[in-house]
């Protein structure tokens, strides 16, 4: 035991700010004494620092050696025993400026970053927070523009294309976000996480009162096994009074991430926590494009004047993923952020093709199906203040990049009647989703 508290001694003893503390104050006078014994080697008297406890003192066993070190005034046994033990009602601990020469910091684990005086509220470290947290939240999102395919042209002036299926892009539309999740302090953790935009919807349209509307959708060869109720496609598509496009684009996202931190989550300045895990992500998308006979209105006699060609694609993602999350603290309260994560997906991507009469006749339904690789990168960048110990206000921007999709876009070909080329599902589209997030985090 002497040896144990001749190291903590000679440890403080190199504390520059141990040493000046000491320096500012005399050391207190060490009590005279003699031998009580024969052959005895007597211990010193010492005053205790802390109120309302003694020190014992008295003759020592006969083979005890005599004290190698000064007695000092209690500071070292005080600042020791302050770190190890539980302080008492009225005890105070005694504190040094700009000392970094704690005991407890020091023998901490190098992930244990922070302040060792700190608290909530106060500084945020890995003991601030508790290990389950839960993030609810809304999202206001939108895509990047589909690939134009002209559907229209006035017939008076062939040069003029007045409508394409890109005039039918989607608004910015919402939808809802949380996750939730366990973490150890300054150690492994894992999250779960869904977000989705379910209505992102978008139309345009043209009207002619001359019905002089025409498309370069090739809609005569092949006409006699197209016929709706008998009527053929020009009759629908040719000297058309109106043309509609509406398009909608669903989008939802599941996450489970498996998140390591080795260094802790300091109080300020960057830290690093890295991620893996597994993703479920599924677009959908629907394109309807409907061609109004002249001498019509939309929905006459119950739809029977209006032709109608709906393009459904379904796009189901599942993969592994990689990533980080990059945050740096300002202080205790405001923290921006990044996480860009990137993944390797198999896509199950499916096409349905349907060319119907408004009133539900059925020229032809014709499906699809294509199994490819597709990939997935997404990042966020946002910002986080902390309410306090619990509740935290998080924003950000968030853009998620896909390649090898079945869109809609993609799947009309340039003759009505190219059954085969409806059957072949093409997966080469380009997608990009993008918005902001806004909720709030607990943690508990």
């Amino acid at each position: 035991m002497r040896s144990v508290a001749f190291l903590g001694l000679a440890i403080l003893a190199n504390c520059p700010a141990f040493a000046a503390a000491t320096a500012e104050e005399s050391i207190l006078p060490v009590t005279a004494v003699t031998p009580s014994e024969t052959g005895t080697t007597p211990r010193p008297s010492m005053s205790s620092p802390w109120p309302g406890r003694a020190v014992a003192s008295g003759p020592s066993a006969a083979n005890d050696p005599p004290w190698p070190w000064p007695i000092d005034d209690g500071r070292a046994r005080q600042l020791i025993a302050t770190d190890y033990q539980t302080p008492s009602a009225g005890r105070t601990t005694p504190s040094f400026a700009g000392s970094s020469c704690d005991l407890s910091n020091d023998l901490r684990t190098p992930g244990n970053i922070g302040d060792s005086t700190s608290s909530c509220g106060c500084e945020l470290d890995c003991s601030c927070h508790g290990s389950w947290f839960g993030y609810l939240g809304g999202l206001v999102m939108t895509r990047n523009e589909p690939n134009k395919y002209w559907t229209t042209y006035d017939q008076i002036n062939n040069n003029f294309q007045n409508l394409n299926t890109e005039d039918a892009n989607v608004h910015w539309d919402g939808g809802g976000e949380f996750t939730f999740g366990y973490r150890r302090p300054c150690d492994v953790g894992f999250e779960m996480t869904y977000w989705g935009v379910w209505n992102m919807t978008g139309s345009a349209s043209v009207i002619s009162p001359s019905d002089s509307l025409g498309t370069p959708l090739d809609t005569t060869n092949g006409a006699a096994g197209l016929l709706l109720g008998g009527i053929t496609p020009d009759s629908f598509f040719t000297n058309a009074h109106a043309v509609y496009l509406w398009r909608d684009d669903q989008v939802n996202n599941v996450e489970i991430n498996f998140t390591y931190n080795p260094w802790g989550y300091d109080n300020r300045g960057w830290n690093l926590t890295w991620l893996g895990g597994v993703r479920y992500f599924k677009f959908d998308e629907n394109l309807l494009w409907t061609s109004v006979a002249g001498g019509f209105n939309f929905g006459d006699n119950g739809g029977a004047d209006q032709a109608n060609v709906n393009i459904h694609c379904e796009n189901d993602l599942i993969g592994v993923q990689w990533g980080a999350v990059l945050n740096y603290r300002f202080g205790k309260h405001l923290s921006v952020f990044a996480i860009p994560k990137i993944g390797v997906y198999g896509n199950a991507a499916e096409s349905e093709s349907r060319y119907y009469r408004g009133d539900g006749v059925v020229g032809f339904d014709i499906t699809g199906h294509k199994d490819t690789v597709s990939f997935l990168g997404s990042l966020d960048l946002g910002l986080n203040y902390d309410l306090g110990c619990h509740w935290s206000f998080v924003a950000g921007y968030r853009v998620v990049a896909i390649s090898g999709l079945a869109l809609s876009d993609n799947q009309l070909p340039y003759f009505l009647a190219a059954a085969d080329e409806f059957a072949d599902t093409k997966v080469n589209g380009d997608l990009i989703v993008h918005g902001v997030f806004l909720g709030a985090t607990f943690r508990y």
